[in-house]
């Protein structure tokens, strides 16, 4: 999950406005929702950087209940 955020986030950085615009003078709605989120890119970025870093939380949480016997049986 972690990774489809990162390249949500890429994809949006990296999306170019000329292209955007001239798919959006021939009616794809897509492209202005990505136009809005470029504009706004701080609350959007925001946002994605607390998913992922909730996302590691989680994954160190389930990782640790996973490996944690594992470990204590090995030393």
């Amino acid at each position: 999950m972690s990774a489809v955020f990162a390249l949500c986030e890429i994809s949006l950085a990296a999306a170019r406005k000329v292209k955007l615009q001239s798919r959006l003078d021939l009616g794809d709605l897509r492209a202005k929702k990505v136009m809005y989120l470029q504009a706004n890119a701080h609350q959007f970025f925001a946002a994605v950087q607390v998913v992922l870093n909730a996302l590691a939380i989680v994954a160190g949480m389930i990782g640790e209940s996973i490996f944690t016997p594992y470990i204590y049986q090995a030393s």
